[in-house]
């Protein structure tokens, strides 16, 4: 009764940031070089042993201005951000020693 081609589901096109060379600002949330070198000294060093940091962390504190800006949810967050989850887990370990 249905085709093959009736069962597959559609994918969703993939949404795309816009271009970036080097550092440049996507959005207004986003640090620039002064304002990085003031906040990268408060940020605690990164752990030592396992595996080291897959995403720089300006990037993480740059989505986390943009959750902060936006208002929207954790899930939300533009896919030219780190992962959510994987902000979210920077924010939630920064809150909670206080950084």
């Amino acid at each position: 009764m249905s085709s093959t081609s009736e069962s597959q589901k559609p994918t969703p096109p993939k949404r795309r940031c816009r271009p970036r060379s080097g550092l440049a600002k996507r959005y207004p949330t986003d640090l620039t070089d002064a304002q990085w070198a003031l906040i990268e000294p408060l940020l605690p060093p990164p752990a030592t042993g396992g595996r080291p940091e897959k995403h720089p962390r300006r990037e993480i504190v740059n989505a986390i201005l943009y959750l902060d800006r936006a208002g929207c949810a954790w899930r939300l967050l533009p896919r030219c951000f780190p992962p959510w989850e994987t902000v979210y887990w920077h924010w939630a370990r920064w809150k909670n020693d206080a950084t």
